[in-house]
């Protein structure tokens, strides 16, 4: 009997099991509770373009997450790395940082951060995970808005997992012609993804599930749950999902 992949076996941690200001997201606490509870994690990665070091953070800006405007490819590596995220004693993590931090003790989901490609990111983002797993065997994949991307991906290193991010794209701050790529799913035939992550509040009846799961035969990722209501819904209709703020049952 086949072993289900681990993106499907338990619920996902959203940027690590954070809590609030208290933990804050995408930190090394929030990845450390993930670890000691079990969870794999969701992280996002920017390759900060002065350094060429990855970066562990989802927003452009400091904004919301430090009350700082500062764009964070305008900042020194050095500078970025001493910002307190919501004034805690918690900072911004490089990749190498949480690699070392996990080590292992569970798999990894990388969202990639990009408005646009050249390729660099990737191959340095693959070149770094490779290495951590043949060091510690953790398991890992790399997710994304970005189709092209995940075309290069495909095209060059076609052994690494991989997930096209999809959904509404009604908020993105991206070209038309993007968010209708993505949201149709049109690359799926050339980027031959692993798994789809999927915005749950964007299925709006079971019937969405048909076409990719039992005609396309690729499983759902529903994001972001953060009530068990939403999750009992959404683990109905997909195959597993990314949560956030409260704790899941493991299936």
């Amino acid at each position: 009997m086949s072993q289900r992949p681990w993106f499907l076996e338990k619920p996902i941690a959203h940027r690590g099991l954070h809590h609030g200001v208290e933990i804050p997201e995408n930190s090394l606490a929030a990845f450390e509770a993930a670890c000691e509870a079990g969870y794999p994690i969701e992280l996002d990665c920017h390759l900060h373009e002065r350094s060429g070091e990855i970066i562990v953070f989802h927003d452009q800006d400091l904004t919301r997450l430090a009350q700082d405007p500062r764009d964070i490819q305008k900042m020194s590596l050095s500078d970025l790395l001493k910002v307190r995220l919501y004034e805690t004693d918690q900072k911004i993590p490089t990749l190498k940082q949480v690699l070392e931090l996990v080590n292992g003790r569970v798999p990894l989901l990388i969202e990639t951060k990009q408005f646009k490609s050249n390729g660099s990111f990737e191959k340095k983002l693959i070149e770094m995970m490779d290495e951590y797993e043949s060091h510690c065997g953790g398991e890992w994949a790399i997710q994304s808005f970005h189709h092209g991307a995940l075309c290069y991906i495909q095209r060059h290193y076609p052994h690494v997992v991989k997930g096209m991010l999809s959904g509404s794209m009604d908020d993105a701050e991206i070209p038309g012609w993007q968010k209708a790529s993505v949201r149709s799913l049109v690359l799926l035939p050339l980027i031959k993804p692993q798994f789809l992550s999927y915005e749950v509040a964007h299925l709006k009846r079971r019937e969405t599930k048909l076409p990719w799961q039992k005609i396309l035969g690729v499983p759902v990722i529903g994001w972001t749950i953060r009530n068990k209501k939403d999750y009992k819904s959404a683990i109905a209709v997909c195959d597993n999902v990314i949560f956030e703020n409260f704790s899941p049952e493991h299936q």
